[in-house]
């Protein structure tokens, strides 16, 4: 396992709790959460609140020996990658026909044990969301990351309130992407 210093703790870290930063060469910075993208790298704490405080203590332009280092909206941005990073893992889920919809379906599913996640919009009903959880086992993982928009955006279905992605492989695939976007935010 590779390890990086994290310029702004200082902290000599695993590059899995580390976000890797390229400078583009109009002195840009890109967050590049898969670690792939070519040019010149910084390492810094997979913590929104430390890339906040970096920012403003001018870290990325003191590390780099320059002045303008444009930096718009960074701990946003990579907050917003990783929420696409569970978008894309559930789409896959979808795919391999792991999702179930609508709180009928995710009900039977819950109560019928083949439920590992459930997926309730931040701003769905009460009602609704107090059932499903309180049908659930200890066992499986409940979110509530976005709000009913963002589920149609992702399904492709409007007015997606509710729902689950079956025990498997794609469910553990995305606990560990949801794993990664909290140890971000908190």
């Amino acid at each position: 396992m590779d390890y990086k210093t994290c310029i702004a703790t200082k902290e000599f870290l695993s590059i899995n709790d580390l976000v890797r930063l390229v400078i583009t060469s109009n002195d840009k910075i890109v967050p590049d959460l898969k670690k792939k993208l070519p040019g010149n790298e910084l390492w810094i704490k997979a913590k929104k609140n430390i890339i906040e405080l970096a920012i403003k203590e001018n870290i990325f332009n003191d590390q780099l020996n320059k002045k303008n280092i444009e930096i718009d909206d960074l701990a946003l941005k990579i907050e917003n990658l990783y929420k696409k990073e569970i978008s894309n893992n559930i789409n896959i889920a979808i795919k391999a026909g792991d999702v179930v919809l609508g709180y009928t379906k995710v009900l039977d599913c819950i109560k019928n044990k083949l439920t590992k996640i459930l997926f309730t919009a931040s701003d769905a009903g009460i009602d609704g969301k107090k059932k499903l959880v309180s049908a659930c086992r200890e066992d499986i993982y409940i979110f509530n990351i976005f709000n009913i928009d963002e589920i149609s955006k992702i399904i492709g279905k409007e007015n997606t309130v509710h729902l689950c992605v079956k025990t498997g492989n794609m469910a553990n695939i995305i606990i560990n992407s949801i794993a990664q976007y909290n140890n971000y935010i908190r």
